[in-house]
């Protein structure tokens, strides 16, 4: 579950925006791909998938998580 305040989340959009939409340019697409029974397995998920793919900073990596396991 994202517990992201409004302003928190567009500064994850605003993260999203700069590090990954030039090549994800559909987050609602990106969202629907990410697997997981529930936002707390997607967002396990996505923190063991992103390290990977791009997004080195540990904060970036929660926030990212948390706001795409949100759906």
């Amino acid at each position: 579950v994202c517990l992201a305040l409004p302003a928190q989340a567009d500064e994850v959009a605003a993260i999203w925006a700069k590090s990954c939409a030039r090549c994800h340019r559909d987050v609602e697409k990106v969202r629907a791909g990410v697997p997981g029974a529930d936002a707390a397995a997607r967002a396990d998920w996505l923190r063991a998938f992103l390290p990977g793919h791009h997004a080195r900073d540990a904060a970036a990596v929660a926030a990212l998580s948390d706001w795409l396991a949100a759906r």
